[in-house]
């Protein structure tokens, strides 16, 4: 059960990281 899930949970936390980085990026852009 664990062995299946860890993979899915790294994988939406990469995400969920990436996609937050893009936003930060996109306000900073927008802000200046």
């Amino acid at each position: 059960m664990y062995i299946i899930l860890l993979p899915t949970i790294i994988l939406i936390l990469i995400k969920t990281i990436i996609t937050l980085k893009f936003l930060i990026n996109l306000i900073y852009f927008l802000s200046v």
